[in-house]
């Protein structure tokens, strides 16, 4: 029984180029997703509306017009109607579970013309016209998983537009809700209480609609990121922000409003918003600040970057979130600016002194340092050598039993001091470091860890053909270290050396690569097993790219496991993934190539053979864990309407319904799926998100017994047949 739902409207002011359009369905007034939400590398272009997870409801023309175009599919928007308007805009109508009969028996015809469920056309302007309030579907779910109706206008250049901007209303009193913020370095000497690493202080709720965070120190510029949603009265759906505006005193600084967008931007959500982030398992982030691939998206006002450079002292930057309706909430962010560079240390033994140069230091700075010896106690040094650009600090040596020194040095805008250790003893032991980069925009961040303290200065060692480059980490607790972001430029084509003064701690493997822009790079190892082809716009930004290779855990694996790191980078197209097949004794099309983000669970990689049968290639979007694996087992075919109770009855007209699915390959599209009716091919639809095979009676079958047979092949080649008979009384 459908439920019944009262439909509350808001009187609202008139809006700009708004037509009277009418709400395209009876099955609700609220939604389930609003306009340019995340979708899987594309804005999300309309509204979902709710239908309370049930097909059937009616689908109304919104306005007088014309059907434009028709088409079925079993992916992507399903079964969708776009009806031109008499204002010239389009309106779309998707995932629907059926069309009005002349609409459906037309597409039907056409269907058994092509004998293919797929079709896609453009009927004359006179064909079907449509006028405002008409029935032209009922809502479903094809194309998808659960039912609801996709509704969008678009402009006359098929440009998505924000339904709400043209007079189409929900009920709305609940403001926005934000869950996490991020602030974020953007150059490669900025930092964030001092370190180079995002930070996310803590947010808190300080009034009804208002929150704080916990204040931040930046030196240089920098950015807010944030995690956020909106919700609606009366339900319980999360949707995007529809404003945010970032302001300084009476300055904005930036602003974003979803009103429209046009298809070619839709893939520039992968930088719009934060994806290391989110493959980090923190949330999906907003990024309130433009980078250099989205200063040109219409949600930005151009003269607006949100990259923030204040001037040194105490500030608060407030952050405005509203939903359409101007429900509003506000945090502000206090933020202390210091000094934005980068110091470091070097160390040399003296006659009688240990001498400490910091470099990119001046006299000031010496007022904030103190140097502590292995006994504990506090040094003071002897005298103190300032430049225009150091500081050198002359240590005293009196006491023999001193061999680890830390100098600290902190400002008094920075909340952690940085630590500079020395050992005065060559047969000084330290842990070998676990070692990692961390992927950034600005460049990669080497990371090293140690399970005891090293009192020995690290240092990276880039070492060229013709030139070296030495890049000293930092650290706060002489446990964990790490570089200032380092540019790919430099990385390119140096032998990588993480060392001290004393000692050669670790060479970075030659197994990476690193992937410039226009410019394709191949990664590979000796023996072929594995190749990663990056191409020359496969990337946003450059990274450096590297594999780990681990031995099968088990029989069920036919390749080692090659993990490519960092999982963080974003990708703007797709690169290949190569891996060599292995002589077996079963057929060679079984074998396929699996990837997995935790290694735990793996999932089957569209790929092909290459000409000489050796290599499997696919396409990817992501670094991962790849292997080789082979699928053996047939897809499952259960029939599910009629339901099977000894004997199978079936009403004359109605459907029938399969589950159709594959554990490993996966059926790869509806041509693997055959279905015969009392002998003959019928057409049908299959939704493989669903794995549900429906074929609707186009007229009443006569009383009696009718046979039907279904065949399923997955993408292995594996295939198998089931026969059913079913009564109609």
């Amino acid at each position: 029984m459908r439920r019944v739902v009262v439909l509350l409207l808001l009187i609202l002011p008139t809006f700009v180029g708004a037509q009277s359009y009418l709400w395209p369905t009876d099955a609700s007034h609220y939604l389930t997703s609003s306009f340019g939400e995340f979708r899987t590398r594309h804005f999300h272009a309309g509204l979902d509306i709710k239908t309370w997870n049930t097909p059937g409801y009616k689908v109304y023309a919104i306005d007088n017009g014309y059907l434009w175009r028709i088409r079925t599919s079993n992916t992507g928007y399903g079964k969708v109607l776009y009806q031109k308007t008499s204002d010239g805009r389009i309106a779309v109508y998707a995932h629907l579970d059926r069309f009005a009969d002349a609409v459906d028996e037309y597409v039907y015809k056409r269907q058994r013309e092509t004998n293919s469920y797929a079709t896609d056309f453009f009927p004359d302007k006179d064909q079907f016209p449509i006028k405002k309030g008409e029935v032209i579907a009922y809502t479903g779910n094809t194309g998808t998983r659960y039912p609801h109706l996709h509704f969008e206008i678009r402009s006359p250049e098929n440009e998505p537009i924000n339904p709400l901007s043209l007079g189409l209303t929900v009920q709305d009193q609940v403001p926005p809700s934000p869950q996490k913020l991020v602030v974020t370095p953007l150059t490669s000497k900025s930092t964030v209480n001092g370190n180079y690493f995002i930070q996310m202080p803590t947010l808190r709720k300080t009034g009804k609609h208002s929150y704080t965070t916990d204040p931040v120190t930046v030196a240089g510029e920098f950015g807010l990121e944030l995690r956020a949603y909106d919700g609606v009265s009366a339900v319980y759906n999360k949707y995007s922000i529809y404003v945010a505006e970032v302001t300084w005193r009476d300055s904005t600084l930036f602003r974003f409003q979803y009103d429209q967008f046009s298809f070619s931007d839709s893939r520039l959500i992968m930088m719009e918003r934060n994806y290391a982030l989110e493959r980090e398992g923190l949330g999906r982030f907003q990024r309130l600040y433009k980078t250099r691939h989205t200063e040109n998206l219409p949600f930005y006002p151009p003269e607006l970057t949100g990259r923030i450079t204040l001037p040194a002292g105490e500030h608060t930057v407030n952050i405005s979130l509203r939903d359409f309706y101007g429900n509003e909430t506000n945090i502000t962010v206090p933020v202390t600016i210091a000094r934005s560079r980068t110091v470091s240390a070097k160390w040399a033994q003296g006659n009688d002194h240990l001498i400490c140069t910091l470099v990119n230091a001046d006299s000031s700075d010496v007022n904030h340092l103190n140097i502590l010896a292995e006994s504990g106690n506090t040094v003071s040094p002897d005298s103190v050598a300032i430049t225009p650009e150091s500081a050198k600090i002359f240590i005293p040596q009196e006491d023999e039993e001193n061999h680890e020194y830390v100098l600290n040095f902190y400002e008094e805008a920075e909340p952690k001091p940085r630590a500079f250790p020395y050992t005065t003893s060559p047969d000084t032991v330290s842990t070998l470091p676990v070692f990692d980069w961390i992927y950034t925009p600005r460049g990669m961040i080497a990371q090293a860890g140690f399970g005891q303290p090293l009192y020995e200065q690290l240092q990276l060692e880039l070492i060229h053909t013709n030139f070296d480059t030495t890049i000293h980490f930092i650290t706060s607790d002489l446990v964990r270290w790490n570089t200032p972001p380092v540019s790919t430029d430099l990385l390119d084509g140096a032998t990588i050396v993480i060392s001290t003064p004393m000692r050669v701690l670790r060479i970075f493997p030659d197994n990476f690569v690193v992937a410039q822009n226009q410019r394709e790079s191949v990664l590979s190892n000796r023996d072929g097993g594995a190749e990663l082809h990056i191409l020359s716009n496969s990337l946003y930004n450059p990274s450096l790219i590297w594999y780990e290779k681990r031995d099968a855990p088990n029989d069920a694996f036919y390749a080692p496991i090659w993990q490519f790191k960092p999982r963080t980078v974003p990708f703007e197209e797709p690169a290949q993934i190569r891996m060599k097949a292995p002589e077996v004794q079963f057929p060679k099309r079984q074998l396929g190539i699996y990837y997995s983000e935790d290694g735990e669970e793996w999932n089957y990689l569209p790929a092909e053979f290459a000409k000489d049968s050796t290599m499997l290639v696919g396409e990817i979007l992501s670094l991962e864990a790849f292997t080789l694996r082979r699928d053996s087992l047939p897809p499952e075919i259960r029939i599910r309407t009629p339901a099977s109770n000894g004997a199978q009855v079936a009403p004359s007209q109605g459907r029938l319904e399969f589950t159709v699915q594959d554990e490993h390959s996966g059926i790869p599209s509806s041509q693997s799926l055959q279905l015969l009716v009392d002998g003959e091919p019928v057409i049908f639809e299959f939704n493989p998100i669903t794995k549900i095979l429906t074929y609707r009676f186009r007229q009443p079958l006569s009383t009696g017994s009718h046979t039907v047979q279904l065949s399923a092949s997955d993408a292995a080649g594996n295939h198998n047949k089931k026969s059913y008979t079913f009564t109609v009384q």
